[in-house]
């Protein structure tokens, strides 16, 4: 009886340690071909309707959390271009073997993302994002339309999506040289700045009607100025 026993501990003993060993090798026999790259610039093109190209590197690590990551992302839509030093995605391995890539995290490192002023509703409502958390760090976003641009820049920021639609943001970013906060939730634009006393807040952002009320530090952003007529 002990040494039947003695057996079956040996054997669990030994599929455990193979497991570990085999769970930590995996990631070196996946191999991103030239297919396997066409497969994630496809993935992304299709999610977020710009085309995307990978100049970098692909990799798969276990360390701290199994993450796919991909290096110098190249983004294009009408005349407008950016590069995206580096993605994360949590992919597990399991899905990786199998070419699929399942993720609810997703985070942009650096360098610049361009957004279509024209196009912004595809941003809003996204049918590849059921359930997403999608993060920003020390990533500049470049606005753009045809007639005018604006930039935020050293962005950090985490946008929530829910049943396909942005369902809240909560960002940190420059605008020219000063520091804002940025929060949205319910509809709902919040923007302000301590730095030049500036509050703005914008509801039914993505309606045709819209509500926007703001206050403001008179002597900091128009020096000089007595009256400020509005309507």
């Amino acid at each position: 009886m002990e040494k039947k026993n003695l057996k079956r501990l040996l054997i669990s003993g030994l599929t455990i340690i193979f497991s570990l060993v085999l769970y930590v090798c995996l990631p070196f026999l996946i191999n991103f071909d030239i297919e396997k790259k066409a497969k994630i610039e496809s993935l992304f093109s299709d999610t977020i309707k710009y085309q995307v190209s990978i100049k970098g590197g692909i990799k798969y690590k276990l360390n701290p959390f199994p993450t796919l990551e991909i290096s110098e992302i190249h983004f294009t839509k009408k005349n407008e271009n950016s590069i995206v030093s580096k993605i994360q995605l949590n992919v597990s391995i399991y899905d990786m073997l199998k070419s699929k890539y399942f993720y609810k995290k997703i985070i942009f490192y650096g360098g610049e993302l361009i957004v279509d002023l024209d196009s912004l509703n595809d941003v809003y409502l996204n049918s590849n994002f059921q359930n997403k958390k999608i993060i920003f760090k020390e990533l500049n976003l470049k606005f753009f339309s045809d007639t005018k641009s604006f930039n935020l820049d050293q962005l950090n920021s985490k946008v929530l999506y829910n049943d396909h639609k942005i369902n809240e943001i909560t960002a940190n970013a420059f605008i020219g040289e000063v520091p804002f906060k940025i929060n949205y939730k319910n509809d709902q634009l919040d923007l302000s700045s301590k730095n030049i006393g500036l509050d703005i807040n914008l509801k039914n952002l993505f309606n045709k009607k819209k509500d926007l009320r703001f206050s403001l530090n008179r002597k900091s952003i128009f020096p000089g100025i007595d009256e400020i007529f509005g309507s």
